[in-house]
This record gives C-alpha cells, structure tokens and sequence, in this order.
C-alpha cells in the first residue's frame, strides 16, 4: 500500500514541473499583446512624419520664396548712369555711329544733318544735346542735373575743385579762363576724349564729354 501511494506521488510530483512548463508558455503568449500594439505605434509615428508636410509653417515659407523673386527682377533692371566718363554715359558711347547711340535706348530725338553733323538729345532731357559727326560718330555728350565725373566734378563745382582733380586743366587758347574765372577749358579723360568745361565767376556752368578733334563746331 506504501508503495502505491509513494509511486502515485511520485507520479504527481513529475507531473507539476511539466504543467507549469505547459502554463508557462501559455501565459508569455498571453503577454505577447505589446507585439500586437507595434502598430499602433507606427501608425502613431505615421502623423509624426507628415505633420512637416502640413503644418502652417511649411506653408508659410512659400510667399518669402515669391516675395525674394520680385525684388530680384527689380534689381536686374540696370540703373540710371550717374556718371559721365571717362568714355561716355552708360551705354551711349563716344565715337558710336548714330544707329548704334539710337540702339542704346538713351537718346531721342536725332536729327539728321546728312553729311553736315547731326544732333540728338538725351533721352527725357531735350536741353542736353549730343552732337553727331559723320565722320567721327557721338563727338559731344554734355552733363545735367546730379551727373557728374568720375572725379566727382558736375555743373556747380567751382574752378578750385575742377583744377584739384585734373592738374592739366588747360584754358582755350583765346580764353584767359584760368586767371579771369570765366571761359572755356579741357582736360584728358582718356588719350583720345576730353572733359570740356564752361566756367563763369569760377563755377562750372557748363560739362561735356568731348572726343578730342571733333569737328562739328569751332
């Protein structure tokens, strides 16, 4: 009888170990759920990545974008000249043929004088006349209003300034200019173009670009 009830035990006792190894897996399986949340999770981090495609703030980096296009095209147009010399006014060149002074956009108003010079002015300008010579093209192109030297010298300086910025200022030779104040004079911009100046009571009042040996006037 001690036998059987010892072998009965012993039969129960190895039978525990392998129930609880069975409720083991069992029981990890039933833990498995936070496997079944990864999606969750992913579709969580999902918003994450297309919030930086909806959000405000990538909308409002657009109208910057457009609003840097239109300074840009406003910057590409080429400003006023603002200085004449040493060999002409922006694009309007001393010895150009009359067609191509026309093409530069800056003169209006030409005249033909045929084989005598002709004459042009200033585009919205109609006082400051550029001279045309058959022979030698654009001979005279004058100063108005702010325009100035590349020195700095404009209609206004005085005879001190305009001898300061070119030592070989020289009067014509029937003008006492240096000593009297008033009168014509020149100085090299180039080798080939000069400054000429009109003086009165030692003040410009008068500025061209001039090619040196014109031959439309004096």
């Amino acid at each position: 009888m001690r036998r059987t009830i010892t072998a009965l035990a012993t039969a129960i006792a190895l039978s525990l170990p392998v129930t609880a190894c069975n409720d083991a897996p069992r029981h990890v399986a039933g833990d498995a759920a936070p496997v079944g949340a990864l999606p969750q999770a992913s579709a969580t981090s999902t918003p994450v990545a297309t919030k930086p495609h909806v959000t405000p703030a990538s909308k409002g980096t657009s109208p910057p974008a457009a609003g840097t296009s239109r300074p840009s095209t406003a910057t590409s147009r080429p400003p006023a000249a603002s200085v004449l010399g040493p060999t002409g006014l922006g694009a309007l060149r001393i010895g150009m043929t009359a067609a191509q002074a026309q093409a530069t956009g800056l003169i209006a108003g030409y005249r033909d004088g045929g084989t005598s010079c002709s004459s042009s002015h200033l585009k919205n300008h109609p006082d400051a006349v550029v001279v045309h010579s058959p022979r030698k093209g654009v001979v005279s192109i004058p100063a108005y209003g702010q325009l100035h030297t590349p020195e700095g010298v404009r209609v206004g300086s005085t005879m001190k300034q305009v001898r300061a910025a070119y030592d070989d200022l020289r009067p014509s030779e029937v003008d006492d200019t240096i000593t009297a104040g008033s009168g014509r004079a020149w100085a090299a911009a180039t080798t080939t173009v000069n400054y000429r100046f009109m003086f009165r009571n030692n003040k410009v009042t008068g500025l061209w670009l001039e090619i040196k040996g014109q031959d439309c006037y004096e």
